[in-house]
């Protein structure tokens, strides 16, 4: 009990004294994604202000690196680059039309809003298929199916990760790291101004090895010979992106862990991008732990002459975005350092009790000049102090010193509830070539994903989990989670909020459709709710249906039925709840307070997974031709495995027609029976044999592999066509393997 009671005193003193001897080191090891707040957290305003010189940038950074009392940094990039692009190609795309005509029925990747298109691994025009295999992007002649074949294969120096489509442009983009040299220079200067006006011989200095993100746009014109019109590399990570109108809007990060080179340079065909093309750079008059720029880039594929135009902020690594038609939305988790707060507790108890001369030294501290000791040497000198006064003490002061600063830590974190978990959300509206950022707010708890986020009629809505938390700071009634619905006007002002739902339970899938949400939660059952927001100051749960399971996504069949993909649950001999098979659902909320699970689906055992749980470009359907098709990885329960044997790999084709899911057949891309060697791709591990895509052109359903590329008759699922798209030498015209196009149809 006695070892209990002073573990306050102890936490202090590790951090102080063992941390590496000091709590810079300390802050400096702590992952760029904690966004610490302090009692007070400083709040952003919309009063943006201007580094005038790259000096002043990194003198900014350098003095407030792994600062503890941090909120983020903002920058702006404007008129970038690009005044020539690659094999004198510039200017607008040519149109022509195919050698045979393209079918008008053919499948678009699953998007989320209307007119914003989400870039993916494989796209159709209705004629050709663009896919990848390993670092090579093929063009298939899909249509007719029964003469499918790899037309044209574009060779790349680096893995791609995904593609867009736009008439005859072709966007392909992914990541590599590299070493480079400065254009024009074997020793460039930092440039001095930041506003444009440096000549061409002023340059940045690139990192020399760094991860560097690729995007290339072709012109399809000619679709047995792809041209290159522009190739760009932009320092740091891809992090998401949307295609709205001919225009690209393009994210990357970039982490600076010192000032020295702080900011992300762009390369054009193979060279650094000169300083007087670099931004004027923005920033909040608050104080910062760390610099992860991040970079929001107008590209126009239509017409490769205009320049690119971006913006640049520090998010944390836990981030989301939803995008409209107008706006892009990025979101952050914002966690409370409790470790500060009880640090910053002790110091206000500790400090009265200090000898004179100790609380002189820590006077001199204070007051020392920030050119000859940082904040953060402050911080660790003043810890010190008090961790060796900490030492001094008996244990019956030691018990007394620690009841006090636990009564009072409990009682700061009382009034901090809101602070101990948000979302910060940055709003960035879009038109065309112009980026420019508009607000910033915080709500409570954490994003799941893209669809916790719609905008509607000027508003944003947002729905949050609040996770449990395991702090011996707050008591359990109160520590446990549950989610929220937040309503923000345009200029992300909150005018509604629904909270505390679900108690004890987390989200696990939400989808916004018109002037509803459909929210699933889960800890044993599957809550779904109903939440009505026609009025957003006053949002409100109209119904709730609890069944066994849980949803992942959520989809509409139509405005008054949802389609939802995820996990059947079992129990195992102690009662202990687990992930069962794959189980669709079919969900009737015509009637808001009394929704009901019209029809269920299960598939497999417990290890049966599907890539469209946790990605929605996985998930095909059509309403019109009664079509649902997904990926499956199916396990089965033996005596010998019982968490599960692999059976199966392919699709699992459905009818659903709004009452009733009926398996039509099975589309197998295993090598009989087995899920085939691991690869990597798109940030997930897939197996060969797994497929990974569906989509359909006319009444050809077309599903997509490491391995092959299959087509079957939409109607009874027979084989028409497969193609191996793995491990071809280049030139070779794939062979057809009839032998593999097995289909199970019920």
């Amino acid at each position: 009990m006695k070892t209990k009671k002073i573990s306050i005193l102890f936490l202090v003193a590790i951090i102080v004294l063992l941390s590496g001897c000091s709590i810079n080191n300390f802050k400096k090891n702590k992952p760029p994604e904690q966004n610490q707040v302090k009692e007070n957290p400083p709040v952003l305003n919309d009063k943006i202000k201007k580094f005038e010189t790259v000096e002043e940038l990194k003198k900014f950074i350098k003095e407030n690196q792994a600062n503890p009392t941090a909120t983020e940094l903002f920058s702006v990039r404007e008129g970038m680059m690009n005044k020539t692009v690659a094999q004198d190609s510039a200017g607008t795309a040519p149109a022509s039309g195919p050698a045979n005509e393209a079918s008008s029925d053919f499948s678009k990747t699953n998007i989320q809003v209307a007119g914003v298109d989400e870039a993916d691994i494989i796209k159709t025009d209705g004629k050709y298929i663009y896919t990848f295999s390993n670092q090579k992007l093929n063009i298939i002649d899909a249509f007719p199916v029964e003469s499918a074949k790899i037309i044209s294969t574009i060779e790349l120096d680096a893995q791609p990760q995904d593609l867009y489509l736009d008439g005859n442009s072709l966007v392909v983009f992914g990541q590599k790291y590299t070493s480079i040299k400065p254009l024009g220079s074997t020793e460039p200067a930092l440039e001095k101004k930041l506003d444009g006006s440096a000549s061409r011989e002023m340059l940045i200095m690139p990192n020399p090895q760094s991860a560097y993100t690729f995007f290339k746009v072709y012109d399809l014109s000619d679709k047995q010979s792809p041209k290159l019109l522009r190739d760009i590399a932009f320092e740091g990570n891809y992090f998401d992106s949307r295609l709205i109108g001919g225009y690209v809007y393009f994210i990357t990060s970039k982490y600076s862990y010192s000032g020295d080179n702080p900011l992300p340079i762009i390369m054009r065909n193979g060279e650094v991008v000169a300083a007087d093309e670099m931004p004027s750079v923005y920033y909040f008059d608050a104080p910062y732990s760390s610099f992860n720029f991040m970079t929001v880039t107008a590209i126009n594929i239509k017409d490769n002459s205009q320049k690119e135009n971006g913006q640049s902020y520090l998010l944390s690594s836990q981030q989301n975005m939803f995008v409209s038609q107008n706006n892009i939305y990025i979101t952050y988790a914002k966690n409370f350092d409790e470790n500060k707060v009880a640090m910053e507790t002790t110091r206000e108890v500790v400090e009265s009790k200090l000898s004179p001369k100790e609380q002189e030294k820590i006077k001199k501290i204070e007051a020392a000049d920030e050119e000859v000791i940082s904040k953060e040497e402050k911080l660790y000198k003043i810890n010190l102090v008090i961790s060796q006064y900490l030492a001094s003490l008996s244990l019956l002061e030691a018990e007394k010193i620690n009841q006090e600063v636990t009564a009072k830590t409990k009682e700061k974190f009382r009034n901090l509830a809101d602070e101990l978990e948000k979302t910060s959300i940055h709003k960035i509206s879009i038109d065309k070539e112009k980026v420019e950022y508009k607000n910033f707010a915080e709500v409570k708890g954490q994003v799941l994903n893209q669809f916790s986020m719609d905008e509607r009629d000027g508003f944003f809505r947002i729905a949050t989990t609040k996770n449990k938390s395991w702090s011996q700071f707050i008591d359990e009634k109160e520590a446990d989670s549950y989610s929220n619905v937040y309503i923000l006007d345009e200029n992300l002002k909150q005018v509604g909020a629904l909270e505390g739902l679900a108690k004890g339970e987390r989200i696990y899938s939400v989808r916004f459709m018109g002037k509803k949400a459909y929210m699933v939660t889960f800890k044993q059952t599957d809550p779904l709710f109903i939440i009505d927001l026609a009025e957003p100051a006053n949002p409100k749960v109209l119904g709730e249906l609890k069944i066994p399971g849980f949803s992942n996504y959520l989809h509409p069949y139509d405005e008054n039925t949802l389609i939802g993909i995820g996990k059947e649950i079992t129990e195992d001999p102690s009662g202990r709840v687990m992930a069962g098979g794959l189980k669709i659902s079919l969900f009737d909320v015509s009637q808001a307070d009394k929704p009901v699970e019209l029809d269920k689906y299960v598939a497999g055992d417990t290890g049966s997974d599907s890539v469209a749980l946790y990605d929605h470009k996985a998930f095909l359907f059509s309403k019109e031709k009664q079509l649902l098709a997904l990926p499956v990885s199916l396990t089965e329960k033996t005596k010998e495995q019982p968490w599960g044997k692999f059976t199966f790999g392919g699709a699992m084709v459905f009818k659903i027609d709004g009452k009733k899911i009926t398996l039509k057949g099975k589309i197998d891309h295993s090598d009989n029976g087995k899920a085939g060697n691991v690869e990597s791709l798109n940030g997930y591990s897939y197996y060969d044999n797994t497929v990974k895509r569906s989509l359909y052109i006319d009444k050809t359903l077309y599903t997509l592999s490491g391995q092959y590329l299959k087509m079957n008759n939409l109607e009874d699922l027979k084989p028409v066509n497969s193609l191996k798209i793995k491990n071809e030498e280049q030139g070779s015209q794939p062979k057809y393997h009839p032998e593999l196009d097995g289909a199970i149809v019920n």
